[in-house]
């Protein structure tokens, strides 16, 4: 079984996978798990507020996924465990996650995903040249998180009120009213051509037993955080409610984009609210001092690839928002699909996005400046069924070097790697764009999480065992 994981920063291939980076701030770390039988699970962590939960992450899932269940309760129950384990260690931190759990056989393939936060995953169709799905996005700007995070406020608010009603009807109440008002106002994606489909996410034909599930864990979650709170002496501070709105200054004047925060009651009552933790993910591991909505609760997607009268090439990109906050999806298809190797389309990828980076640079800057705002981070890998030399040549006639494909003349591919080569063709690539960081390595871009006021309040009350860097 091969093993890397990207502590040292440096990216790597195998035949069907290829990973590259560009650093900016050193909080994106990814993971490649590889067996010989044609198991493999790859994964992306863009961590916020610090690097420390993500690298933990990053070495922790990638075995509670190749121990458990693949399944929908299993990949759910992974995320929720892998949380608890880190949350109260690195509770000012958090990260995104993906992970894509991939098992392949002689004539069909099975790949898992799941994922929180607010980095991206695509599926193209070589041979088609088309993409096929994409994930949604646990952001503020999507509309069904919102939805979904307005419901948890209202199940919690019922709960208080209702003290004496079960939880679950409480929840059953909830979901039913969810359903009545999305089948009034259900509307047709504005990417139709584009499958979206998973669970645990809340489109208007989400299934009920999916928002149940959520709504469930989300309060066995939110006790939790009330333990960490209790066990912690927080200043006397309490958790109050969150709220979706603009990020403030330290002067109380929104100056920021919209986010999930939290807020905090300090212990005299006539004293106003204390911001704690803002967010502009609605999803993420971690996090434990931001708001209760921000859930570990992945979204699923399985994609079942048998050989049948026709070859099969599928091609996936796991990235984080370093690169979709340049390039679509669509486009990020066309680049992919024109390219023979893993290594080549994560390469393309990276280039294109550093161009038009390099056009949106302030032409103030110096001409070493780094144009990158955040890290960029892309993982690539095939799979490939009864593709052989004459379909790829079909496909991609003007590529050349066909035997450093790793085709057999009967269009399988050979035995998986044991180990990962030491090179790639972006390796000298991601060095060099890596080593300009050291010459601007001040972040520019709008933090994804910001963590100030309950750090100050925490300060300015010496008593408190609590006190903590909290900054972003």
């Amino acid at each position: 079984m091969a093993e890397v994981c990207s502590s040292t920063r440096r990216p790597g291939t195998t035949k069907g996978f290829a990973a590259v980076a560009h650093v900016r701030k050193g909080e994106d770390k990814w993971c490649a798990v590889e067996k010989n039988g044609g198991e493999a699970v790859y994964g992306l962590f863009d961590g916020h507020g610090g690097s420390s939960l993500a690298s933990e992450v990053a070495r922790m899932l990638p075995g509670m996924i190749m121990r458990g269940e693949r399944s929908v309760d299993g990949l759910v129950e992974a995320f929720y465990q892998a949380d608890s384990e880190v949350g109260a260690k690195f509770a000012t931190e958090g990260s995104t996650a993906t992970i894509a759990s991939v098992n392949r056989g002689p004539r069909g393939a099975s790949v898992w995903l799941a994922w929180v936060g607010d980095s991206r995953s695509i599926s193209v169709d070589v041979l088609a040249k088309a993409l096929v799905w994409q994930s949604s996005v646990h952001h503020v700007t999507n509309k069904h998180e919102l939805d979904r995070v307005r419901l948890q406020w209202k199940l919690r608010e019922l709960a208080e009120s209702e003290t004496g009603t079960a939880y679950e009807q409480l929840v059953d109440r909830v979901v039913l009213d969810h359903q009545v008002s999305s089948s009034r106002t259900s509307k047709k994606s504005s990417d139709e051509d584009t499958d979206t489909s998973s669970y645990g996410n809340l489109p208007s034909s989400g299934s009920e037993d999916a928002l149940r599930d959520l709504l469930t864990r989300a309060k066995t979650y939110e006790d939790r955080l009330a333990a960490c709170d209790a066990a912690h002496d927080m200043g006397g501070v309490v958790r109050s409610q969150s709220f979706v709105g603009r990020r403030y200054n330290f002067h109380g004047t929104p100056c920021g984009p919209v986010v999930l925060q939290s807020t905090w009651r300090p212990p005299d009552p006539d004293s106003p609210l204390v911001r704690g933790a803002s967010t502009c993910v609605t999803r993420a591991l971690g996090d434990w001092d931001s708001s209760r909505t921000l859930l570990p609760h992945p979204e699923v997607a399985r994609h079942d690839l048998a050989l049948a009268d026709a070859p099969v090439w599928r091609r996936y990109v796991i990235a984080s928002d370093g690169l979709w906050d340049v390039v679509s999806p669509k486009k990020a298809a066309k680049l992919v699909a024109a390219e023979l190797e893993p290594s080549d389309a994560a390469n393309a990828l990276l280039n294109t996005a550093r161009r038009i980076y390099m056009k949106k640079l302030d032409k103030t800057k110096a001409s070493g400046t780094d144009p990158f705002k955040d890290d960029t981070t892309i993982l690539v890998f095939d799979v490939k069924l009864g593709v052989s030399v004459a379909v790829v040549k079909s496909v991609l006639p003007t590529l050349p070097s066909f035997p450093s494909f790793g085709l057999r003349s009967n269009g399988s591919e050979p035995k998986r790697a044991a180990y990962f080569h030491s090179r790639s063709t972006g390796h000298a690539l991601a060095e060099e764009l890596g080593e300009e960081k050291d010459r601007d390595p001040k972040p520019h871009k709008t933090p994804k999480a910001r963590r100030s006021s309950l750090a100050a309040f925490l300060r300015s009350n010496p008593s408190s065992s609590a006190t903590r860097s909290a900054s972003s």
